[in-house]
């Protein structure tokens, strides 16, 4: 409903006349009160008012980070927009007024505090990079240089050109780490320095950003380390897909494992022992567990060489035995069994050596009988057989002795001794 009055003119150009000098008063009081009111912006002596506001988390690729200042009318980053990891773009702006002091070639460092949760990715002058601010913010910014250099004691940024009667807005991106994620200021600027010897110049009260709402960011950490977690979908339906992390080194002969709570891989080497002590087991890279047949010849032919699968190789002596009691046998390293005749030999001329093949030599008495009546047959251990030719003398000189091979020795009275007998009884007669 909109109410109008009406006055008269006389009141009306009173009025006007009012409305202007308390304008004029409150302009000449503080010219910057109303931005400072409304956009949390701070302004220093040296000539430069600072700011900072999130981009509107529907404007920009949260992967990435973007978005711009002009677009954006947000003064907090709210967790219902973000998920773990996604990236929250904040608008660093600084604004000089033509009586700026701070030299165009002069470094100016700019310190902030950041949310724990929060490290900064990326930064960027965004009046080079953003059309909207470009067309509709920036001034005087397009040489402005912008780094993020490594520190030590908290976020800084630093700036070179900055020119007077300038607006400058940098692009901070910050990825979000879901594991310290708490209620508080996302990220607040402290203080400047002008140059390297400078001192700190203390931004109060600090220019801040709040973070709202942290346990409404979109979590799909699964708490395994071997999973890379997948946030899919915009705020409105979000998904969590999990990917198993690879350990594969690409070889068959390890074992690829992961651990969860580290993500550490692990690729030990696989056990290809099969037990069986007669195989060779080894591992090839390509195909996995060998089991070759190991080779138990131990180039010894005096053994019989096999494989026992609990024991391995077995290397067993040979049996040369052909079971002939007239044989010696014996094997001979490089040759195998060599069988010789056994020597009956026992050196006594007086027995006949043989060999039976069962019950080996055989040493039976010489036979030294000549078939002579006439000799006597003896054996000598050393020379052999020995025949003594036998004296038939029977001592008696009334005998005629000799021998006869067949009959042996022969006795007869003697013809003398006969023919002496008849003369006798002859000379008897006549003298009777």
């Amino acid at each position: 409903m909109l109410t109008f009055f009406f006055f008269s003119n006389d009141s009306i150009d009173r009025s006007l006349g009012s409305l202007l000098f308390l304008v004029l008063c409150v302009g000449v009081i503080n010219a910057n009160f109303l931005s400072e009111l409304f956009s949390g912006a701070i302004t220093d002596a040296s000539g430069m008012t600072f700011s900072l506001k999130p981009a509107d988390p529907l404007k920009y690729n949260h992967t990435l980070g973007g978005g711009s200042s002009y677009e954006s009318k947000e003064t907090d980053i709210n967790g219902f927009y973000y998920a773990c990891g996604e990236k929250v773009s904040v608008f660093f702006q600084i604004n000089t007024d033509s009586s700026c002091t701070v030299p165009s070639s002069a470094v100016v460092t700019f310190n902030f505090n950041v949310h724990p949760a929060l490290s900064v990715k990326y930064v960027t002058n965004n009046c080079a990079v953003s059309p909207a601010d470009a067309n509709n913010i920036c001034v005087n910014s397009a040489t402005t240089a912008i780094t993020y250099p490594p520190s030590t004691t908290g976020v800084t940024l630093q700036m070179t050109k900055i020119n007077k009667a300038a607006k400058i807005i940098a692009r901070i991106d910050l990825a979000i780490n879901c594991a310290l994620l708490s209620e508080g200021p996302a990220i607040t600027l402290t203080g400047y320095k002008i140059g390297s010897s400078g001192a700190v110049v203390p931004v109060s009260p600090p220019v801040s950003v709040a973070l709202r709402n942290p346990g409404s960011v979109w979590n799909c950490d699964d708490k395994n380390a071997c999973t890379t977690d997948i946030i899919g979908g915009c705020y409105v339906s979000r998904s969590c897909n999990y990917i198993k992390n690879t350990c594969d080194d690409k070889n068959t002969c390890t074992s690829d494992s992961c651990d969860p709570p580290t993500g550490k891989c692990s690729n030990n080497q696989i056990n290809c022992d099969d037990k069986i002590a007669c195989t060779l087991d080894s591992c090839d890279a390509r195909k996995g567990c060998v089991h070759s047949i190991q080779n138990c010849c131990d180039n010894d032919p005096c053994t019989e060489d096999v494989c026992d699968v609990h024991q391995g190789c077995v290397s067993t002596p040979i049996d040369c035995s052909d079971d002939d009691a007239c044989t010696e046998e014996k094997c001979e390293l490089g040759v195998g069994c060599v069988k010789s005749a056994l020597c009956c030999c026992d050196g006594d001329a007086c027995t006949v050596d043989t060999c039976d093949h069962k019950s080996g030599c055989q040493h039976n008495p010489l036979d030294c009988d000549d078939g002579n009546l006439c000799t006597k047959d003896t054996c000598n251990s050393k020379s052999g057989c020995q025949h003594v030719w036998e004296t038939c003398d029977d001592y008696d000189i009334c005998t005629e002795d000799w021998c006869n091979p067949e009959q042996g020795c022969v006795s007869r009275p003697c013809l003398l001794m006969m023919v002496t007998h008849v003369l006798l009884m002859i000379v008897i007669l006549l003298l009777v």
